[in-house]
């Protein structure tokens, strides 16, 4: 994957994750963390807890 669409794809995947959990009615606690030691933009981290 192309170094400059990371932080692109990183939040598609957490949008299609979050899409998933919800249709399949599992509950969820939803932490998102900052990663700044990026050159070009930042990158989101999230940390989920099944209930």
């Amino acid at each position: 994957m192309p170094k400059d669409r990371v932080v692109y794809y990183n939040q598609i995947d957490i949008g299609i994750l979050e899409l998933c959990l919800n249709k399949n009615n599992i509950f969820f606690d939803r932490q998102l963390f900052v990663e700044e030691n990026l050159e070009l933009e930042k990158n989101l981290i999230v940390k989920y807890l099944i209930k």
